[in-house]
C-alpha cells in the first residue's frame, strides 16, 4: 500500500491558511518548483528511498520548499505547515514551540540547515501519536 502523501491541493490550502494568519501575498510564484519540492521526499535513487524515514521525507520537503521559493510569499511557514502534516499522515505530532520552529525555518532559509539537521530536529520535536 502507497504510503499517504500531502496533495498539491492541500499544500495549497496550507499556504492560503498561512498567508491569512500571518499576513503577506498569496500565490503560488513556480508552479513547477512546488510540485518537484512535493516529489522529493519520495525520491529514489539506484533502488533505494533517499528519505527513507517520515522524519527525513518532512526534512526533505521543509527544505525544498524553503529553498526553491514556490510561493510569492510565506514559504517558510507553508514548508513548516506541510512538513508538520507529513508527519501527521505518518503517524506523528510535531511538538515544538513556535518560536523554534521560526527560527529554524530562518536558519534553513539563510542556509544553515539542510535536510540531514531538519531531520534530526524533527525527529527530536515530535512524538509518536500512536503511543
Amino acid at each position: 500500500m502507497r504510503e499517504r502523501r500531502p496533495t498539491l491541493a492541500e499544500v495549497l490550502l496550507f499556504h492560503q491558511a498561512c498567508i491569512e494568519r500571518y499576513g503577506g501575498a498569496p500565490g503560488v510564484r513556480d508552479p513547477e518548483s512546488l510540485k518537484a519540492a512535493l516529489e522529493r521526499p519520495w525520491s529514489v535513487a539506484f533502488g533505494t528511498a533517499s528519505y527513507p524515514t517520515v522524519h527525513e521525507r518532512a526534512a526533505a520537503l521543509c527544505e525544498s520548499i524553503i529553498r526553491r521559493h514556490p510561493f510569492v510569499d510565506g514559504n517558510k511557514r507553508s514548508a513548516l505547515v506541510a512538513s508538520a502534516y507529513l508527519l501527521h499522515l505518518g503517524g506523528y505530532r510535531l511538538t515544538a514551540p513556535e518560536s523554534e520552529a521560526e527560527e529554524l525555518m530562518v536558519s534553513t532559509a539563510e542556509g544553515r540547515y539542510g535536510v540531514e539537521e531538519l531531520a534530526v530536529w524533527f525527529r527530536k520535536n515530535s512524538i509518536n501519536r500512536k503511543g
